[in-house]
């Protein structure tokens, strides 16, 4: 009786009731939200989804919950009126049987008819076998009839949703095939950090290079770097290897395979290309140091030095993924720093200028390699005696191109950095510039000093290029 009662009132409450106790459970009880997932059987990249979308877009993932908890609400709810027709066909069976036991209650009172009596017996006995057997088939027919119609609207709903399935598994592979996302053993999927921040570097250097090229009215400046560092071709002979076929002479590459006594190359060794000069075999390091003292927090200089940094490994990178790259920090001590700590650190107020400890890490890093050395700061060293003596490592040591990047510097750390160029030798290059930034986009490629290195980095190698001696 009272799973009868519970049934008649849940046919009154609507499926808009339904949903709306299940929205306000979903969202408190965290217990009711597993409830909820375990029962739609969410896959974990449903899940991974609604995650990132309740901690990056709060609309997304409203519209997201809202979609399951109409799901599990609709799923709840058709059960519920299903229970509902079962109870209603057992309630029927519960009556016929009442009413047969009224009628044998009755026939023990009839003693003096017993005949009549015990035919009217086993008539109403067979009634009521025969009523509770039709009643039976009623209730399996429309069982059966229930479920063909619930099997086809899964089918209709299938048909509809089969497209939604396969952009989500296109979305899911999609996602897990790129390098700034890993899955762990586990199967937790995580963002890959050293991935996305070489991806940061690439985004500032391409902002870089397209205000370099915007202000220059000319495309190609990265295309012209790679020229730069590869040199020019030398003479042609067979390639080694794959990564040659840029510089493919198809002519001669056609009579040579005729040669081999094939219609079309199918060898390296069938290929005819251009073979460089220059730096296509070699290596050139780099390594950056930037000024984190106070006054660099001014008109953005360490953001838009932390940029170019950044941008400068990248671009090291495009031109050989073999070249090292090097960043550190100073102020009255000097750390290196990773490219994902570069990115996070901030400048201190207060803070002195060891300048002479940033030049001897760049000499002691560089020092035996082909390499640029940079050097950015915005203020006069805390001794230039001591700044110059450091410099001085650097003049019986050509291959180190070192570049010092004096940003708004006053006559003061002007002079200074010209005495610590001096005394480095005549191949250091100063290059002073005032970081205007506009207002209404203070980085990206309109980053002055950001400019000002990358396009140093093609100067710097095509001098290498010239000295007599390399």
């Amino acid at each position: 009786m009272t799973k009868t009662i519970s049934t008649r009132i849940s046919e009154h409450i609507s499926l808009e009731a339904y949903i709306e106790g299940f929205t306000k459970a979903y969202h408190e009880k965290n217990r009711f939200k597993k409830i909820v997932h375990k029962y739609l059987n969410m896959s974990i990249f449903r899940k991974f989804s609604v995650g990132l979308k309740k901690r990056f877009s709060k609309k997304s993932y409203i519209k997201e919950t809202n979609d399951i908890i109409k799901e599990y609400a609709t799923k709840i709810y058709e059960k519920t009126r299903k229970d509902a027709e079962i109870d209603k066909g057992l309630a029927e069976i519960e009556n016929t049987n009442s009413e047969i036991d009224h009628i044998e209650d009755g026939l023990e009172g009839v003693l003096l008819k017993k005949n009549a009596a015990a035919t009217e017996y086993l008539d109403t006995n067979k009634k009521k076998e025969e009523a509770i057997a039709n009643t039976h088939n009623e209730f399996e027919e429309k069982k059966t009839n229930e479920e063909m119609l619930a099997e086809q609207e899964k089918e209709a709903i299938q048909r509809e949703t089969d497209v939604e399935v396969i952009t989500k598994e296109k979305l899911k592979e999609y996602l897990l095939n790129q390098d700034t996302i890993e899955v762990s053993e586990d199967g937790i999927v995580n963002f890959h950090s050293g991935n996305i921040m070489k991806a940061f570097e690439k985004k500032f250097l391409n902002l870089i290079v397209d205000g370099i090229e915007r202000d220059s009215g000319e495309r190609g400046f990265m295309s012209t770097a790679k020229g730069i560092y590869d040199g020019t071709i030398a003479y042609y002979a067979e390639m080694d290897d794959y990564s040659e076929l840029g510089r493919v002479d198809w002519v001669q590459t056609m009579i040579n395979t005729r040669l081999y006594g094939y219609k079309r190359p199918m060898r390296p060794d069938h290929f005819i290309v251009g073979k460089l000069e220059g730096f296509a075999r070699t290596t050139v390091d780099s390594a950056t140091i930037i000024d984190t003292s106070g006054s660099m927090n001014h008109n953005y200089r360490f953001l838009a030095a932390k940029e170019a940094g950044l941008a400068s490994k990248a671009m090291m990178s495009e031109l050989n993924p073999d070249n090292n790259s090097y960043l550190a920090l100073f102020n009255n001590d000097v750390w290196e720093v990773t490219s994902e700590e570069l990115y996070k650190t901030t400048c201190p107020r207060w803070a002195g200028t060891e300048t002479d400890l940033a030049l001897d890490w760049l000499f002691d890093t560089l020092v035996g390699k082909l390499s640029i050395a940079q050097l950015i700061t915005d203020g006069e060293p805390n001794s230039v005696n001591d700044a110059v003596k450091s410099a001085q490592r650097f003049r019986d040591h050509p291959y180190i191109k070192l570049v010092i990047y004096l940003v708004d510097g006053d006559r003061s750390s002007k002079e200074a950095t010209r005495k610590i160029g001096m005394a480095a030798g005549p191949e250091t290059k100063i290059i002073q510039l005032n970081n205007y930034i506009p207002k209404r986009n203070p980085l990206g490629r309109d980053n002055t000093l950001g400019k000002s290195i990358i396009k140093n980095i093609p100067e710097a190698i095509s001098e290498m290029m010239s000295v007599e001696a390399f």
